[in-house]
């Protein structure tokens, strides 16, 4: 007897390896993604400016940091505390000092156009089609820094306009990496259970259509599906009812894994998880025989695995002789 649908997810005819840059981009699931890879010393970064939740912002970061259109005072904006600000970018990079806003600014612009120059693969996770369009210029903002209401138009983006924009980049500043698309399976309730459907349901026949469209180039990994219908069940989500539980997470990575690496980089993952869980565990007697033995040993073993691998273990390796030498 079967109790729960279980997604097949082909693999992917491009898997990614250990030595290969990867850009992240989109929601708070891109963030959760690259965290989890990054502990398991894959090469991956992104979202330097913080979330990009809808695709529209998604786009016009990629395009900005392709052009090395630099940010200026005039592209920033004042709230009523005196703190400065830019649409584009996080609250944490807010300052009353403007020229330490478009410092960040350009520096978090600097780091995305490197990475981009770099990455083999650009995961994209599309959180919303809800946007907010600044009504003195038009401009869809990134974060609204919570400033009023009146000052934004909200809308939905179109599939259509979507398509046409990622199809845009994808001849442009994404010509000749592989581009991975989710949708993130967080939910965006604010305005209701009913929009969040809509807005789920544009961004995901957008992506189908981008993977139609561009079969050699676009892939879809459905992070959204495996929580909605394959484990669908509320005990997978987080206390919020919004945000994936710890353990749907693991699950969706697990599956991720299962499609975008081989066999092979998933013995080395599952390798780098035990050796670099070793390094992170508190002993109980620090500095006994004891424990400089068996970091000795585990220095051996991550010494090897670094000369096979490749994989960088610097600052494990530092760790671990300085244990053996209390």
């Amino acid at each position: 007897m079967k109790f729960r649908t279980e997604l097949r997810v082909a693999p992917f005819d491009r898997p990614i390896g250990f030595d290969e840059q990867v850009l992240a981009l989109g929601s708070c699931f891109a963030d959760e993604l690259r965290t989890r890879l990054a502990a398991l010393k894959f090469r991956i970064a992104g979202n330097f400016a913080g979330p990009l939740f809808n695709p529209e912002s998604i786009a016009a970061a990629i395009d900005r940091a392709a052009a090395e259109q630099p940010y200026t005072m005039t592209d920033l904006a004042r709230d009523d505390e005196g703190m400065w600000f830019c649409y584009d970018t996080a609250t944490r990079f807010d300052d009353p000092d403007p020229a330490q806003v478009v410092a960040r600014c350009n520096a978090a612009q600097k780091a995305l156009r490197e990475t981009l120059a770099a990455a083999r693969h650009v995961i994209v996770t599309f959180g919303t089609a809800q946007v907010y369009r600044l009504r003195e210029t038009g401009a869809v903002v990134a974060n609204c820094h919570r400033r009023p209401a009146a000052l934004f138009r909200r809308e939905r983006l179109g599939v259509d306009a979507i398509v046409e924009r990622w199809s845009e980049l994808l001849a442009g500043p994404l010509s000749g990496r592989r581009l991975i698309l989710t949708v993130s399976p967080i939910r965006h309730i604010g305005d209701g259970l009913e929009a969040n459907a809509v807005s789920k349901a544009v961004l995901r026949v957008a992506a189908a259509e981008l993977a139609e469209r561009h079969p050699d180039t676009v892939r879809y990994f459905p992070a959204y599906e495996i929580l909605t219908d394959d484990l669908r069940d509320y005990r997978f989500y987080a206390d919020d009812l919004v945000h994936p539980a710890p353990q749907a997470v693991d699950y969706i990575l697990e599956r991720f894994a299962e499609t975008a690496f081989t066999p092979e980089t998933r013995r080395r993952a599952a390798e780098v998880e035990r050796l670099v869980a070793f390094c992170r565990h508190t002993p109980r007697r620090a500095g006994s025989e004891a424990d400089r033995r068996a970091c000795a040993e585990q220095l051996a073993a991550l010494e090897r695995f670094e000369a096979e691998s490749g994989i960088d273990f610097k600052e494990e390796i530092a760790q671990l002789k300085g244990r053996i030498s209390r």
